[in-house]
């Protein structure tokens, strides 16, 4: 569904062709507590998922957020690595990135580690804790490149102390496209390296 990158994974030996390379990537760069907190809620997605989705509502335009449009992810949503740098002292100079779809870039490790965890979700095919993941995105506002219908598909990205989905989404399109939004629909950003 995703597209590999044709780099060896040195770092965890296998090709980056075999589906596991991302995630071993990514298993490599946490801590075992995280690890485990990861793996309890794929467990709670796959034996309680129903539950967990049973709470969804419409989506619903938090009052004073129409017109905030972003052109990138609020430094809330830009994480640091362990040492305290920019996530982006960790990027390889070497490899160049170009939005397809001309809109701003967001790379992995500027993401919340929710996205990752919907984004390892995606690779998978689920299970989804939510019963609207996976729907039709309509691009009704229009921000992503047109394309006909139901050609993207959008995932919650779970906002920590939110009582509902929240406002954070994964938009995917049928080419491995995949689109980030912090603000339900109002911006969106090209993920570069996934």
């Amino acid at each position: 569904m995703l597209l590999a990158q044709a780099t060896e994974c040195t770092d965890v030996g296998v090709p980056a062709t075999d589906p596991s390379a991302r995630i071993l990537r990514w298993v490599n760069n946490r801590n075992l507590g995280q690890m485990i907190g990861i793996l309890l809620l794929v467990v709670a997605a796959a034996f309680g998922g129903y539950v967990l989705g049973s709470g969804e509502g419409e989506q619903v335009n938090t009052p004073g957020t129409a017109g905030d449009v972003r052109s990138e992810p609020a430094s809330s949503d830009i994480s640091e690595n362990s040492s305290g740098e920019s996530a982006d002292a960790d990027r390889d100079a070497s490899q160049t990135y170009e939005s397809k779809s001309g809109l701003p870039l967001v790379f992995v490790d500027e993401l919340p580690d929710e996205a990752i965890d919907t984004l390892l979700l995606i690779e998978s095919d689920g299970p989804y804790p939510y019963n609207k993941d996976g729907s039709t995105f309509q691009n009704r506002e229009g921000l992503l490149p047109d394309e006909y219908r139901g050609f993207y598909r959008e995932f919650t990205v779970d906002t920590p102390g939110s009582s509902d989905r929240g406002a954070r989404r994964i938009v995917g399109g049928e080419g491995g496209e995949l689109y980030y939004t912090s603000d339900h629909y109002s911006s969106f950003s090209e993920i570069a390296d996934w």
